[in-house]
């Protein structure tokens, strides 16, 4: 696409919102869009500050490329079925011909799925992070999120650090997996 030269036209911004909608739908950003455009991100701000139906378009192109992609994540999570075709060679020789099966393909519920949906539905339930709170005595509270690893190993040097500094080091935080399995 090339860059529009005449945006503040009327005859301009006709065809703009399709495109600002389709260019959305694919999950590009402002400055994706911007760029493809030739312009910069302030002008697509303003665009979107001036114009209702430009901000609309980039909206509902956005809302409904999540939808479908949070409804994708919601099948894997529950697992699903769809009508499939098969294609099979019978026979041999100059008698072979090709047979086709419909069939039901089934796909089993994804844990890791449903994880990540849980994760965002509820998050206190189901985060990966959880928050601790310690009552050092009756006038201190320390609160710090601890963050749920199955490895140790993953750590970062920053964690290290942090686990060190509160007088963990990485023998008690395997002691504390070899606990836990």
């Amino acid at each position: 696409m090339s860059r529009p030269q005449q945006y503040k036209t009327e005859k301009y911004f006709d065809g703009i919102e399709r495109q600002a909608y389709q260019l959305a739908l694919l999950g590009l950003t402002d400055q994706q869009i911007a760029d493809i455009w030739e312009v910069s991100v302030k002008t697509i701000d303003y665009w979107k500050k001036k114009r209702y139906d430009f901000r609309k378009a980039l909206r509902e192109g956005r809302d409904l490329a999540n939808a479908k992609v949070v409804d994708s994540l919601y099948q894997r999570a529950i697992g699903y079925s769809h009508p499939e075709t098969k294609f099979f060679r019978v026979g041999k020789g100059k008698k072979a011909y090709i047979k086709q099966i419909q069939t039901i393909k089934h796909y089993p519920p994804d844990a890791n799925a449903a994880l990540k949906i849980l994760g965002i539905r509820q998050r206190t339930q189901w985060a990966d992070v959880q928050q601790v709170e310690h009552l050092i005595n009756a006038d201190l509270k320390i609160t710090y999120l601890t963050k749920q690893i199955s490895d140790p190993k993953t750590f970062t040097n920053a964690e290290l650090k942090t686990a060190l500094k509160m007088g963990i080091n990485k023998k008690m935080i395997l002691a504390n997996q070899q606990e836990n399995n």
